[in-house]
């Protein structure tokens, strides 16, 4: 009878620490108002603060190339106030969004621009930026927020990828690690301006090895896997040539080595 005792203390004695751990848990969740997060993603700005931006400073770049270069575009603002407003700060949630003013004060009716410049390079997909405006009314509130929003496509060219090349076969990499009996996949691209359909030159390269592309052929400015296969029978620790065949190289020019590992 006082096992069954003990045995129900013990578990009041565990639903308690357990109610308690998880009060404590949930206390400690804090709920985000939806203003906090706006505030965030648009920051409060001076109320009448007198800076009228074109478009109320939402921007759209639309959607350009990543390889298209810097895009640019000049946004101008008019001083609807009674006194001067000087830019004194810009500040941009991406170093890739760079913005220009002039730092002259713009006067009352007058009107001043700010320079906008992107660098897509390295930024594939949607783009929501900002840049928060400081002026002579205040260094610590924002006069004005810019927002810019668009897409990136990948670059039409993507030959910077792979530094490696046998002719007009671009790689990532230059030597293939493998195990013996596994297939392993490089990628790779035609850098050319004719289709390329890959293999092995059996000549050279030692026997049961397999090498092909895909997709097999592979079309001009096309990305793709480069497939190598070793047969069994090769010795771990050595490194092995392989010639490829299907490109107007010497030899030596379309070789590639694989380094095997157990």
């Amino acid at each position: 009878m006082k096992r069954v005792a003990m045995r129900y203390l013990l578990v009041c004695l565990v639903a308690f620490v357990a109610d308690m751990t998880m009060s404590a848990a949930v206390a400690q969740i804090r709920i985000v108002p939806r203003e906090k997060i706006d505030s965030i993603a648009r920051p409060a700005t001076i109320s009448n603060g007198g800076m009228f931006v074109e478009s109320g400073g939402r921007v759209s770049m639309g959607s350009i190339v990543e390889d298209s270069g810097v895009w640019q575009h000049t946004l101008s603002w008019q001083n609807v106030s009674d006194e001067p407003i000087v830019i004194t700060r810009l500040s941009s949630s991406c170093s890739c969004l760079q913005a220009d003013a002039d730092r002259k004060p713009v006067g009352s009716g007058e009107k001043g621009s700010i320079a906008l410049r992107y660098y897509p390079k390295g930024h594939i997909g949607d783009v929501n930026h900002r840049v928060t405006i400081y002026t002579n009314l205040s260094d610590r509130v924002p006069t004005a927020v810019v927002s810019l929003n668009g897409v990136v496509k990948a670059a039409t060219d993507r030959s910077e990828d792979y530094p490696y090349y046998r002719g007009e076969l671009l790689l990532r990499q230059d030597t293939i690690v493998a195990r013996r009996g596994e297939e392993v996949r490089v990628a790779c691209m035609n850098g050319g301006e004719r289709a390329l359909t890959i293999g092995v030159d059996g000549r050279l390269s030692p026997n049961g090895v397999k090498i092909y592309t895909t997709p097999q052929a592979l079309q001009p400015k096309q990305e793709g896997d480069l497939v190598v296969k070793l047969p069994s029978d090769v010795n771990a620790g050595q490194c092995v040539k392989l010639y490829i065949s299907g490109l107007p190289l010497p030899p030596r020019q379309r070789c590639i080595v694989v380094k095997i590992v157990e």
